[in-house]
């Protein structure tokens, strides 16, 4: 609510403008799991990543051991010079 109240300005004739926002970046992050606890995971290896025969095979058997990926995203408006 703080974040709002700081973009709307008080005009001249009395009524509010509010701030277009175009100096502004939104950040968003998200953690994922690559695979969730007994599920068998192929890996795509070899040309044009396709499957073959010996594309190792990750198993974990425990939530400690499982991989995280970070998914980072950010959104602004265009703004040309």
């Amino acid at each position: 609510m703080e974040f709002c109240a700081e973009h709307v300005r008080q005009a001249a004739d009395g009524s509010h403008l509010i701030d277009p926002l175009l100096d502004v970046v939104h950040i968003g992050e998200k953690w994922f799991d690559i695979k969730k606890v007994g599920q068998n995971v192929s890996s795509l290896t070899g040309k044009d990543d396709v499957l073959t025969a010996e594309s190792p095979v990750y198993y974990a058997q425990s939530k400690r051991h499982l991989i995280k990926v970070m998914f980072l995203s950010a959104v602004a408006c265009p703004v040309g010079d």
